[in-house]
């Protein structure tokens, strides 16, 4: 079901999706224990865009150019950057510990991100947003218009907390927390979980079509995302757990 199986039906075949087209791959019956791991939960999200796609819809831009902006230079952050610049688009950057990728514009304060047309936020917890987005007071400097995706995880009550703040200043506000390593996201090939309104995840579509192989729309309430990811995250950990206690119980 994580790659397909379920709604693909029982000919051997997973679809995924590339833009507007859906195309069919034999599916592999052999798969190590990592990849399924990382695939976990995903008939969760499977059926989560399912449920929202007619109500959302589906757009894709090929070829389209933005003014991305990156707050938060991690292993993760810095690998979106990269690709971000490959893929034409400009890139303006912050990090707290300072570094950036070849090409990307180094701003002096996080506020000066907010002037992008896009700005990303891959910061580690609740505390590092609620520091650098509200008091730090980067959102008060946003361009009105410019759209702010949450791109790491948080918790459900702080990503509901923050629609207000993000009202008040004129910004659009997407959830849209990643499932996939650092060099998951070099390939370019992230599942993105997506909540935000319908038009404006259109809009997001040349930043996401070059960050993940599959962008899952989940709902218009941003905060849907993050539940998601957290119930991935709880469903592959019971899994590590499970598998841990069958070894045990195969010792001699």
């Amino acid at each position: 079901l994580a790659r397909g199986g379920g709604f693909a039906g029982g000919h051997g075949l997973d679809h995924r999706q590339h833009g507007a087209k859906t195309r069919f791959y034999p599916r592999s019956t052999a798969r190590a224990p990592a990849q399924s791991l990382n695939e976990t939960g995903g008939w969760l999200v499977r059926y989560w865009s399912w449920r929202m796609r007619q109500r959302l819809g589906q757009h894709t831009t090929e070829g389209e150019t933005m003014d991305v902006g990156v707050i938060g230079l991690g292993a993760m952050g810095q690998t979106m950057a990269r690709r971000l610049l490959d893929a034409g688009h400009a890139v303006r950057v912050w990090n707290r510990s300072g570094g950036a990728p070849p090409g990307a514009q180094v701003v002096e304060e996080a506020g000066a991100v907010f002037k992008a047309d896009v700005v990303l936020t891959m910061l580690s917890d609740d505390a590092a947003l609620q520091a650098v987005l509200l008091d730090g007071g980067a959102l008060a400097q946003a361009r009105a218009g410019t759209v702010h995706v949450v791109m790491s995880t948080i918790s459900v009550d702080f990503a509901e907390a923050l629609q207000a703040p993000h009202r008040a200043a004129g910004v659009e506000y997407v959830g849209a927390p990643v499932l996939g390593r650092p060099d998951v996201a070099a390939r370019g090939e992230l599942n993105i979980l997506a909540a935000g309104r319908g038009p404006i995840l259109d809009r997001l579509a040349p930043v996401f079509d070059v960050l993940g192989k599959r962008c899952w729309r989940l709902s218009e309430q941003p905060a849907a995302a993050f539940a998601a990811k957290i119930a991935c995250n709880m469903m592959i950990t019971m899994a590590i757990e499970a598998m841990a206690e069958a070894v045990v119980l195969t010792e001699p």
